[in-house]
Protein backbone atom coordinates (compact mmCIF):
# COMPACT_ATOMS: atom_id res chain seq x y z
CA UNK A 1 0.00 0.00 0.00
CA UNK A 2 1.34 3.60 -0.94
CA UNK A 3 1.24 5.76 2.10
CA UNK A 4 1.72 9.09 0.07
CA UNK A 5 4.67 10.64 1.58
CA UNK A 6 3.61 9.66 5.56
CA UNK A 7 5.07 7.13 7.90
CA UNK A 8 2.56 5.15 9.32
CA UNK A 9 2.55 3.71 12.58
CA UNK A 10 5.53 5.51 13.89
CA UNK A 11 4.69 8.39 15.93
CA UNK A 12 7.38 11.33 16.36
CA UNK A 13 9.66 10.98 19.36
CA UNK A 14 7.93 13.35 21.46
CA UNK A 15 4.32 11.91 20.87
CA UNK A 16 5.39 8.38 21.09
CA UNK A 17 6.33 8.33 24.93
CA UNK A 18 3.13 10.19 25.93
CA UNK A 19 0.54 7.87 23.71
CA UNK A 20 2.14 4.89 25.36
CA UNK A 21 1.83 5.98 28.65
CA UNK A 22 -1.59 6.79 28.50
CA UNK A 23 -2.64 3.47 26.46
CA UNK A 24 -0.89 1.60 30.14
CA UNK A 25 -2.97 3.78 31.87
CA UNK A 26 -5.08 0.92 34.24
CA UNK A 27 -8.10 -0.19 32.73
CA UNK A 28 -7.98 2.12 29.76
CA UNK A 29 -9.70 0.93 26.67
CA UNK A 30 -9.58 2.89 24.05
CA UNK A 31 -12.11 2.39 21.67
CA UNK A 32 -13.28 5.74 20.07
CA UNK A 33 -10.87 8.71 19.60
CA UNK A 34 -11.64 12.47 18.80
CA UNK A 35 -9.12 14.37 17.43
CA UNK A 36 -9.15 17.71 16.87
CA UNK A 37 -6.69 19.07 14.11
CA UNK A 38 -5.82 16.77 11.40
CA UNK A 39 -3.21 18.83 9.45
CA UNK A 40 -1.36 15.95 7.23
CA UNK A 41 -3.45 13.23 9.63
CA UNK A 42 -0.40 11.75 11.19
CA UNK A 43 -2.09 11.07 14.48
CA UNK A 44 -4.80 9.95 12.47
CA UNK A 45 -3.38 7.57 10.63
CA UNK A 46 -0.61 6.14 12.97
CA UNK A 47 -3.53 6.18 15.82
CA UNK A 48 -6.05 4.01 13.24
CA UNK A 49 -3.06 1.77 12.14
CA UNK A 50 -2.22 0.44 15.72
CA UNK A 51 -5.67 0.78 17.33
CA UNK A 52 -7.93 -0.89 14.42
CA UNK A 53 -5.54 -3.60 13.46
CA UNK A 54 -6.23 -5.02 17.00
CA UNK A 55 -9.94 -3.99 17.40
CA UNK A 56 -12.20 -3.44 14.25
CA UNK A 57 -14.73 -1.57 16.01
CA UNK A 58 -12.23 1.05 16.70
CA UNK A 59 -13.18 4.62 15.47
CA UNK A 60 -11.50 7.78 14.49
CA UNK A 61 -13.37 11.03 14.42
CA UNK A 62 -10.87 13.44 13.04
CA UNK A 63 -12.17 16.91 12.76
CA UNK A 64 -10.64 19.72 10.88
CA UNK A 65 -11.75 22.50 8.73
CA UNK A 66 -8.39 23.22 6.32
CA UNK A 67 -9.50 26.71 6.15
CA UNK A 68 -7.61 29.27 7.88
CA UNK A 69 -4.59 29.67 10.49
CA UNK A 70 -3.17 32.21 12.47
CA UNK A 71 0.79 30.62 11.57
CA UNK A 72 0.35 28.86 8.27
CA UNK A 73 -0.79 30.03 5.01
CA UNK A 74 -3.61 28.89 2.70
CA UNK A 75 -0.74 26.67 0.72
CA UNK A 76 0.63 24.89 3.13
CA UNK A 77 -3.32 24.22 4.82
CA UNK A 78 -4.18 22.92 0.97
CA UNK A 79 -0.67 21.47 0.70
CA UNK A 80 -2.24 19.24 4.09
CA UNK A 81 -5.67 18.76 3.26
CA UNK A 82 -4.38 17.36 -0.47
CA UNK A 83 -2.15 15.17 1.74
CA UNK A 84 -4.31 13.76 4.48
CA UNK A 85 -7.29 13.08 1.49
CA UNK A 86 -5.22 10.71 -0.58
CA UNK A 87 -4.01 9.17 2.52
CA UNK A 88 -7.57 8.75 3.38
CA UNK A 89 -7.87 7.26 0.07
CA UNK A 90 -5.53 4.29 0.08
CA UNK A 91 -5.16 3.49 3.61
CA UNK A 92 -6.07 -0.01 4.57
CA UNK A 93 -8.50 1.12 7.97
CA UNK A 94 -10.03 4.39 5.73
CA UNK A 95 -13.72 2.75 7.39
CA UNK A 96 -12.30 3.19 10.77
CA UNK A 97 -11.89 6.93 10.24
CA UNK A 98 -15.09 9.33 9.85
CA UNK A 99 -13.86 13.12 8.86
CA UNK A 100 -15.17 15.83 9.62
CA UNK A 101 -14.15 18.71 7.76
CA UNK A 102 -15.73 21.54 10.08
CA UNK A 103 -15.14 23.71 12.48
CA UNK A 104 -14.71 21.84 15.90
CA UNK A 105 -17.07 23.85 17.62
CA UNK A 106 -19.84 22.75 15.35
CA UNK A 107 -18.00 18.63 14.58
CA UNK A 108 -18.19 18.46 18.65
CA UNK A 109 -21.91 19.58 19.02
CA UNK A 110 -22.95 17.51 16.11
CA UNK A 111 -21.14 14.66 18.12
CA UNK A 112 -22.67 14.93 21.11
CA UNK A 113 -26.26 15.43 19.69
CA UNK A 114 -25.72 12.20 18.14
CA UNK A 115 -24.76 10.58 21.95
CA UNK A 116 -21.19 9.89 20.79
CA UNK A 117 -18.72 9.38 23.97
CA UNK A 118 -14.99 9.03 23.38
CA UNK A 119 -12.40 7.32 25.55
CA UNK A 120 -9.14 9.45 24.11
CA UNK A 121 -9.58 13.01 22.61
CA UNK A 122 -6.33 14.87 21.14
CA UNK A 123 -6.92 18.83 21.25
CA UNK A 124 -4.05 19.82 18.40
CA UNK A 125 -6.04 22.62 16.48
CA UNK A 126 -6.43 26.30 16.73
CA UNK A 127 -4.04 27.22 19.26
CA UNK A 128 -5.52 30.30 20.62
CA UNK A 129 -6.74 30.23 24.00
CA UNK A 130 -10.48 30.97 23.25
CA UNK A 131 -10.60 28.14 20.96
CA UNK A 132 -8.40 25.68 23.15
CA UNK A 133 -10.77 26.68 26.05
CA UNK A 134 -13.95 25.96 23.92
CA UNK A 135 -12.62 22.65 22.92
CA UNK A 136 -11.79 21.57 26.25
CA UNK A 137 -15.29 22.46 27.52
CA UNK A 138 -17.53 20.94 24.18
CA UNK A 139 -14.63 17.51 24.66
CA UNK A 140 -15.46 17.09 28.19
CA UNK A 141 -18.84 16.33 27.26
CA UNK A 142 -18.34 13.54 25.61
CA UNK A 143 -15.66 12.47 27.40
CA UNK A 144 -16.22 9.03 29.27
CA UNK A 145 -15.85 8.42 32.14
CA UNK A 146 -11.83 7.51 33.06
CA UNK A 147 -11.49 8.80 29.24
CA UNK A 148 -8.16 11.28 28.44
CA UNK A 149 -7.65 14.56 26.79
CA UNK A 150 -4.23 14.84 25.32
CA UNK A 151 -3.88 18.75 24.91
CA UNK A 152 -0.72 19.82 22.45
CA UNK A 153 1.82 22.58 22.98
CA UNK A 154 0.78 23.33 26.13
CA UNK A 155 4.02 24.39 27.85
CA UNK A 156 4.84 27.76 28.85
CA UNK A 157 7.10 28.44 25.72
CA UNK A 158 4.49 27.68 22.65
CA UNK A 159 2.63 31.10 21.32
CA UNK A 160 1.97 32.67 18.60
CA UNK A 161 4.13 35.96 17.71
CA UNK A 162 2.47 38.55 16.04
CA UNK A 163 3.81 38.64 12.39
CA UNK A 164 4.51 42.49 12.65
CA UNK A 165 5.83 43.05 16.08
CA UNK A 166 7.14 40.29 17.26
CA UNK A 167 4.62 40.41 20.45
CA UNK A 168 4.04 36.78 21.97
CA UNK A 169 0.82 37.37 24.36
CA UNK A 170 -0.43 34.71 26.88
CA UNK A 171 -3.80 34.46 24.64
CA UNK A 172 -2.04 33.55 22.23
CA UNK A 173 -1.19 30.27 23.79
CA UNK A 174 -3.49 26.78 24.61
CA UNK A 175 -1.37 26.93 28.01
CA UNK A 176 -3.65 29.54 29.02
CA UNK A 177 -6.65 28.12 28.65
CA UNK A 178 -5.58 24.67 29.57
CA UNK A 179 -4.26 25.67 32.70
CA UNK A 180 -7.58 27.31 33.67
CA UNK A 181 -9.59 24.44 32.49
CA UNK A 182 -7.41 22.26 35.10
CA UNK A 183 -8.66 24.76 37.67
CA UNK A 184 -11.81 24.78 36.93
CA UNK A 185 -12.09 20.84 36.83
CA UNK A 186 -9.73 20.10 39.31
CA UNK A 187 -11.41 18.31 41.10
CA UNK A 188 -13.17 16.12 38.33
CA UNK A 189 -9.61 14.85 37.20
CA UNK A 190 -6.29 13.27 37.74
CA UNK A 191 -3.38 14.87 35.88
CA UNK A 192 -1.11 12.24 34.14
CA UNK A 193 2.61 12.41 34.64
CA UNK A 194 3.78 12.52 30.71
CA UNK A 195 7.91 11.63 29.64
CA UNK A 196 7.62 14.83 27.54
CA UNK A 197 5.80 18.06 28.89
CA UNK A 198 5.30 19.56 25.60
CA UNK A 199 1.88 18.16 26.13
CA UNK A 200 -0.87 18.26 29.00
CA UNK A 201 -3.13 15.32 30.07
CA UNK A 202 -5.34 14.58 32.65
CA UNK A 203 -8.08 12.09 32.75
CA UNK A 204 -11.66 12.41 34.13
CA UNK A 205 -12.28 10.62 37.14
CA UNK A 206 -16.35 11.42 37.97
Amino acid sequence: MENKGLYLYQFHDYLKPNIERILALPNMKVDTVVEIGVFQGYFTFNMTGIMASNNPEYTHYAIDPFNTSEDLDTDVIAQAEKLFVDNLDNFAYRDNIVWHKDYSINSLIDLSYHDIKADLIYIDGAHTADIVLQDLCLSWNILNKGGVILCDDSSGSWMYADKETGYKPVQKSPRLAVENFIQCFWDKIEIIDLPNNWQTAFRKIV
